[in-house]
């Protein structure tokens, strides 16, 4: 009969004590997305992206919107998609990818047009600076116009 100790020298069991003992550590290392939002400002619209520890990300752009994977995280948001519908964002959705490895939330933000964007992370966030100068200079441009053409 083996006894206790012989039991825990043995590799196989020694692994398995050790992966059943950190596997609520590596659990643990997966990040809450906990909310998306949209900040207006006079120069730019921001999207925020908020997690309950630091998270990296993988950025794809095309013309009108971004993509974000966000890998070792899961959206926890209930709203999967959200309209915005302000001067430069339409729309936003949230979503885990399925059997990603690791665990990957992705986020789309589609813009109404092209515009210039800046994605930045800073503590906790991700940050999209979308940069709104081309619609106001667009709004002063017309607004110019009107004046003149009412004199």
């Amino acid at each position: 009969m083996l006894s206790f100790q012989k039991l825990l020298i043995h590799p196989l069991i020694a692994a398995a004590l050790v992966l059943l003992v950190a596997a609520p550590v590596l659990a643990a290392n997966v990040a809450q997305i906990k909310s998306v939002s949209v900040q207006e400002f006079p120069d730019k619209d921001q999207v925020v992206i908020s997690a309950d520890m630091p998270i990296v990300f993988h950025e794809v752009k095309s013309s009108s919107q971004i993509i974000l994977d966000i890998p070792d995280s899961e959206y926890m948001s209930q709203a999967k998609v959200q309209l915005v519908l302000n001067k430069t964002v339409k729309l936003y959705r949230g979503m885990n990818l399925q059997n990603a490895k690791p665990k990957t939330s992705r986020i789309i933000v589609v813009l109404n047009e092209p515009l210039p964007t800046t994605v930045y992370k800073q503590n906790n966030q991700i940050l999209i600076d979308v940069d709104k100068s081309a619609i106001i200079e667009r709004l002063e441009a017309a607004s110019a116009g009107k004046t003149s053409a009412d004199k």
